[in-house]
């Protein structure tokens, strides 16, 4: 009898043993499984559960440090990848997840270090090198990110971020036409990503002046997901520059079908029937975007726009120096007051306008328009 119960209880042990030797594996998947459907918390109650069973389960440790940075608790993140890290030093995902929330910090040097020693243990591992050239594109050493990007597409060749993401320092060079070869890689590869066509249309039309090739990938996008708003007001942007009001109009009566009525698309349907010369008209719906927000940057300037279509240049100059007061670095609205200075006849006052837009961004098409178009009136 004895004898009988000892093997029961030693059976019972063995059971149990194997059951807690499972569960730690069982908590780590149920917590990847939650993480996947961003229940964050429960995944790290989980994750924690695993921890408990065996404090030694690095991929818990480093499941939990991951999980942790995806709602902005970057500390404590580093703290399960170097626990991680302490448990097994050639743990190639804890380095490279470090490094992503040192990054998440602003600590890029230090995430830089991370991803080289990830890179280090293995250097097949895309996201170590792709991750390397974000950080180091947010340092501005632009030529040293393009070559990680390149990296990381000549181990995953459909690496669209990688793609993506080497256009921005292309841009930042000045090499607009291979930053362009890049979203038409990220569309060969999906054909139905609205961002890359949506980006494309943006940089055709900003950094290369290609208004009709800006239009056609807007229309893309657009034709991809009807109600890819940005789109549609982008569009309407390229239509008011090109004199073709009433069809940026329509773009625009398409934002407010999809979002309802804000300062910002309001006031811009104000400017464009102020260019129609229904100005009655153009003020209500300035005036109606400034009941909606009294501060709003767009209504402030487009109203400043819409007064001076009236010849009423002094009145339009304070609504943006009221914009200005808000926000004294928004170039849109320097641009503005250069371009009622010039209606105004003022010429230097108007380029001072406009060299202000561009100390902020150098390649703001609009400012470097409004500039080229007082020059040419100073040159006759």
């Amino acid at each position: 009898m004895f004898l009988k119960l000892q093997t029961i209880v030693l059976f019972l042990l063995i059971t149990v043993t194997f059951v807690l030797a499972q569960s730690d594996k069982e908590w780590n998947e149920k917590g990847k499984d939650l993480y996947k459907q961003d229940e964050y918390e429960e995944a790290i109650k989980c994750y924690d559960k695993a921890i408990k069973l065996n404090p030694k389960y690095v991929d818990a440790w480093n499941n939990k440090g991951w999980t942790l940075s995806c709602y902005g608790e970057y500390e404590e993140a580093i703290k399960c990848h170097n626990k991680a890290i302490e448990l097994d030093p050639k743990y190639v995902n804890a380095w490279n997840d470090k490094g992503w929330a040192l990054y998440c910090l602003d600590k890029y040097e230090e995430a830089i270090k991370c991803y080289n020693k990830a890179i280090e243990l293995d250097p097949k591992h895309v996201n170590p090198w792709y991750n390397k050239g974000v950080a180091l594109e947010k340092l501005g050493k632009y030529e040293e990110a393009i070559k990680c990007y390149n990296k990381a597409i000549e181990l995953d060749p459909k690496h669209v971020d990688a793609w993506l993401d080497k256009a921005w320092p292309l841009l930042e060079l000045g090499k607009y036409e291979e930053a362009i070869k890049c979203y038409d890689k990220v569309i060969e590869i999906d054909p139905k990503s609205t961002y890359a066509w949506f980006i494309k249309g943006v940089n055709l039309y900003y950094f290369s002046g290609k208004y009709e090739g800006a239009i056609k990938c807007y229309d893309k996008a657009i034709e991809i997901d009807p109600k890819y708003i940005e789109a549609w007001y982008n569009k309407a942007g390229i239509l008011y520059d090109s004199g073709k009001y009433e069809e940026a109009i329509k773009c625009i009566d398409k934002g407010i079908e999809i979002e309802g009525e804000k300062a910002y698309n309001i006031s811009s349907k104000g400017l464009l029937l102020s260019k129609l010369g229904k100005q009655d008209e153009a003020l209500k719906y300035c005036d109606r975007a400034l009941e909606l927000s009294p501060y709003s940057l767009d209504g402030l300037e487009n109203k400043g726009l819409v007064l001076a279509e009236e010849g009423k240049y002094e009145e339009g100059l304070t609504y943006c120096d009221e914009g200005l007061e808000v926000d004294p670095e928004n170039k849109s609205i320097m641009t503005a007051k250069g371009e009622i200075l010039y209606k105004q006849g003022k010429y230097v006052d108007a380029i001072r306008w406009f060299d202000k837009a561009l100390s902020i961004n150098p390649d703001y098409m609009r400012a470097k328009k409004g500039k080229e178009e007082v020059l040419k009136a100073l040159e006759k």
